[in-house]
């Protein structure tokens, strides 16, 4: 495969919110908003309360020693104003790390002085008590506004109050904003269309986006016809998915990318290639430009019917195209590889990524070093372990489960026993899994005697036998002496007691 190298474009810096009021801080004395006069009971010195934004060297805000006022608290009448910039970001920091309580205090404040909040602030609180799924308190806040709630306002609560009460409730309360007088927008219906989807009322749903224009004077947008789109994808309803696809294109609008994704997604999923390749054509046809997201299922696809020619040709359009491959893509290639016996290769592929632009997560190790074992090459697979720990990725149990798996294939037993001793030292307790591949390959060599003594040291660890235990060890004493299967029994009983015993 040919190198490709991806352009990573590094985030945007986060900007602390209170920089941009340095020219502010320092004009005429203003009442500004801070944590020191709000409660002697708030720990403003907190991890939680914001402290890494305002700790900025150049801030003239400072949560351990600013002052609610400039000048004194009782000259607010002398012109003094309210510094609401600084007030807004100090109760959005609130609100947005969890700490809602505290931007009420704010809030008060701010009224204590006169100042009639705006939406914006109102707002911002009622999504602060949503986030943290206090439904009653966001609702209170709605009732005491002095000001009329915005549309955003009702959408955050809509959702919020369906999450927590339910489809009926979010219904009613819909109701209860066309009362207050406030007009529902797309963004309000959709949340309706997505709550309805989770609940299984496709059909509501349709009839409620048939509904939006004519009755309610909101036409749906794209992302209101994709919720629809994704939740009878869920649910397999390809024909009522080609019916939505046609009437959203017939009202002018286009599928984004998202929304192709979801239906190609579910194409490649029901073994419909032909319609999924057809529908990337048609994204490049509507100027909509194909992500990786959009090829992955169809490699993947084209991988699990092991058609691995296939699964490169649409690797190859895809980087035509200007998508280089993401390590999902490559993760999808290596196991098929690994699948097909291919090992080398994938061994080969996982060599490249770094000359990608892709750095191999966990799970590509786990994949190639799956392989590795199952065809004799345990040793090459405890060589990528070291690559992984060396890159400081740490291996799991399903990694040291293979190893010995394949050790034990290998009739590598005392290597094997020694790798699980490893697993305690790196704090990684051996599943079911891994302890009865041990055994059976002590068993299958004779060793029977070590396999009770094994299966003994494991149980007084905690471990506990299950059913497959019990088979290996029940055949493995069939042609042992008398006094190794009557150890087996007495050790097996003692198990089925301390089970009893648990369960009681």
């Amino acid at each position: 495969m040919e190198s490709v190298w991806l352009h990573l474009q590094s985030p945007n810096r986060e900007i602390s919110p209170f920089q941009s009021l340095q020219s502010t801080i320092k004009t005429t004395p203003k009442l500004i908003i801070s944590p020191r006069h709000l409660s002697p009971n708030i720990n403003f010195t907190s991890a939680n309360c914001l402290k890494p934004k305002w700790a900025c060297s150049d801030s003239k805000i400072d949560p351990t020693n600013s002052t609610i006022i400039e000048g004194n608290p009782q000259t607010k009448s002398k012109g003094e104003k309210v510094d609401i910039a600084s007030s807004r970001r100090l109760i959005r920091g609130f609100c947005n790390v969890g700490q809602t309580r505290k931007a009420v205090r704010v809030l008060e404040k701010l009224e204590e002085f006169g100042f009639v909040p705006d939406a914006f602030i109102y707002t911002a609180i009622v999504g602060g008590y949503c986030k943290e799924k206090n439904v009653g308190k966001a609702l209170e806040v709605l009732d005491r506004m002095k000001v009329s709630p915005t549309v955003v306002t009702y959408n955050i609560l809509i959702e919020a109050v369906y999450e927590k009460r339910g489809l009926r409730e979010a219904k009613e309360f819909l109701d209860e904003i066309r009362r207050r007088g406030c007009n529902p927008d797309v963004v309000t219906y959709t949340i309706l269309l997505q709550a309805m989807c989770k609940e299984g009322r496709l059909d509501d749903a349709i009839e409620l986006l048939n509904k939006m224009p004519s009755t309610y004077g909101v036409p749906p947008d794209v992302t209101a016809y994709t919720k629809i789109l994704e939740g009878l994808c869920t649910v397999g309803r390809w024909v009522d998915v080609d019916k939505i696809l046609v009437d959203m294109t017939s009202k002018g609008l286009s599928p984004d990318v998202f929304t192709f994704g979801i239906v190609i997604n579910f194409l490649c999923r029901q073994g419909f290639l032909g319609r999924a390749t057809c529908l990337l054509k048609m994204m490049l046809s509507c100027g909509c430009r194909p992500n990786d997201v959009c090829y992955n299922p169809l490699i993947l696809a084209f991988c699990r019917k092991k058609n691995m020619e296939r699964a490169r040709e649409v690797l190859d359009e895809m980087a035509s195209q200007g998508c280089y491959p993401s390590i999902v893509t490559y993760n999808i290639l290596l196991s098929a590889l690994c699948k097909d016996w291919r090992v080398e290769d994938a061994v080969e592929l996982l060599n490249q990524l770094r000359f990608k632009g892709c750095s191999p997560t966990p799970y590509s190790y786990t994949i190639v070093i799956d392989g590795l074992s199952k065809v004799g090459k345990t040793v090459q697979g405890l060589e990528l372990v070291a690559e992984m720990i060396n890159k400081g990725l740490k291996p799991d149990v399903v990694i040291y489960t293979s190893l010995v798996a394949g050790l034990v294939r290998e009739g590598k037993l005392d290597e094997a026993l020694d790798l699980l001793e490893r697993f305690e030292e790196m704090d990684i307790a051996p599943d079911i899994i891994t302890c009865n591949s041990i055994m059976s390959g002590l068993c299958k060599t004779g060793q029977t005697g070590r396999a009770i003594d094994f299966l003994g040291n494991m149980v007084s660890k905690g471990w506990n036998p299950d059913e497959e235990s019990y088979r290996i060890l029940i055949e493995g004493t069939a042609s042992a002496s008398e006094g190794l299967a009557e150890k087996a029994r007495e050790l097996l009983e003692s198990c089925s007691k301390s089970w009893l015993l648990e369960d009681s």
